[in-house]
């Protein structure tokens, strides 16, 4: 609990204090005095001066804050002598990149962590099988394919052309750009089936549909999910559902997702241990597929090199991005649950159990959470970035058209911005209140 916590608040901590150094930067350059400029909340703890700016360390270390002179028109009056320093008197430029300077830090934060920790220890990655046990997707193509003439996900190659086969990484050679037809020995459920591949069908293996398979063995399980109700735990390894041996995670998500709402026998090895559960797969986003709330067992794949490194942090954060605006998407359609959604409980929760695996890990983790941040605080909402930088937009744009300045009323922003953090903390309380039942196994 006391890890949790520690590691909670020195994440939050870090990621706020990067975003409002963003403002604070950007205000400066642009020449909007700053009033404040604080580390942490509450009682102030120390305190000093330094030209226009008060710089405080407060009793809490939940982050920070900025004080900008003159954020709303009516703090500030045009026969002030600081009025040209105020926020509300600069052009609409300055102003929205000072308010989207907070988020900037949020994603330069993460693309810092990922590189450093690239260099230091890789990308994370599925834990991958060494022996020769296959994943197939099914691919949607008029050539011939792994799906087309046979495999299937969890077959174990045992001889290519009558030689041994004992680790996947020895497939490329024996199987892409081979000018003669290919016999494959393969195990399935214990049974041994031959396939013959046509020649020159495998440019490349995922082009033809095989993939490396991961080991199946949970690595996170959802508060108050199935798995979590039922008892699972994280590195219980699967060995088997219902009569079918499973030899790879893609091979145990297949079976579960095609039994939407229906009870599987499910058997688990941990440690010396075999143990039999009973569970029941649910539609937890709404797609059709059976889920239990729980992914597979994740680990770094080793350092890189600076240029790669850098491609890496680069590409993680684009990425992490598209997933946010998807899930955003999914939940402004309905597709997906706010349900689903986890406030600061779950986040310390998580927080949590990441520092228990190691600082990479914590890490790792205070990247991603960064990300959320800076992409949840441009969302077009009152109260949040997005929301006041929205009102600028709107302004710019009507400024532009109507050649004399347009500007909504403060008192108009004002009470739309109240509204609009008012319903954010009611369901920051509803997700919180969400998380808690999850955690204890509370309720459905």
């Amino acid at each position: 609990m006391l890890m949790t916590l520690v590691s909670f608040l020195f994440v939050i901590f870090v990621i706020v204090l990067v975003h409002e150094f963003g403002h604070f930067t950007v205000a400066k350059l642009s020449g909007i005095k700053v009033n404040e400029f604080s580390v942490g909340f509450g009682p102030k703890l120390f305190s000093k001066k330094k030209g226009e700016t008060l710089y405080v360390i407060r009793g809490i270390p939940l982050g920070g804050f900025v004080d900008l002179y003159g954020m709303e028109e009516d703090s500030v009056s045009l026969d002030s002598k600081d009025w040209d320093k105020s926020f509300v008197s600069k052009k609409p430029l300055p102003r929205f990149l000072t308010l989207i300077a907070g988020s900037f830090m949020n994603f330069v934060l993460a693309f810092f962590i990922f590189f450093i920790v690239g260099m230091t220890a890789g990308t994370v990655e599925p834990l991958y099988i060494e022996k020769p046990v296959i994943f197939v997707a099914e691919l949607n193509t008029d050539v011939p394919t792994a799906y087309s003439i046979g495999f299937r996900t969890g077959d174990i190659i045992s001889f290519v052309n009558g030689e041994k086969i004992e680790k996947f990484k020895q497939l490329p050679s024996k199987l892409e750009n081979i000018k003669a037809e290919i016999k494959v020995n393969l195990i399935r459920n214990g049974n041994s089936i031959n396939i013959i591949i046509p020649q020159n069908s495998i440019k490349h293996l995922s082009k033809f549909g095989i993939y490396q398979s991961t080991e199946p063995v949970i690595g996170e399980i959802a508060n108050g999910q199935e798995a979590d109700n039922k008892g699972l735990l994280k590195g219980d390894r699967i060995v088997k559902i219902e009569d079918k041996d499973i030899y790879s995670w893609e091979q145990a998500a297949i079976l579960i997702h095609k039994s939407l709402d229906t009870e599987l026998d499910i058997s688990i090895k941990r440690g010396e241990k075999l143990l039999q559960f009973e569970v029941t797969p649910r539609d937890l986003l709404n797609n059709g597929n059976g889920l239990l709330g729980i992914s597979a067992s994740m680990r770094f794949s080793g350092k890189m090199g600076f240029i790669k490194a850098l491609k890496h942090a680069g590409f993680s954060v684009v990425a992490i991005t598209k997933v946010m605006y998807e899930m955003i998407v999914k939940l402004v359609t309905g597709s997906v649950s706010v349900k689903n959604l986890q406030g600061p409980v779950g986040m310390a929760s998580i927080i949590g159990d990441r520092a228990e695996e190691g600082l990479t890990w914590l890490f790792f983790t205070m990247a991603y959470i960064s990300i959320n941040i800076g992409f949840l605080n441009l969302l077009p909402y009152p109260a949040l970035d997005g929301g006041r930088l929205l009102f600028i937009v709107i302004e710019f744009i009507g400024s532009s058209f109507t050649g004399r300045k347009v500007k909504i009323s403060s008192k108009v922003e004002e009470i739309i911005h109240y509204a609009g953090l008012v319903s954010l903390i009611l369901l920051i309380l509803v997700v919180t209140y969400r998380d808690i039942l999850r955690i204890f196994n509370i309720g459905g």
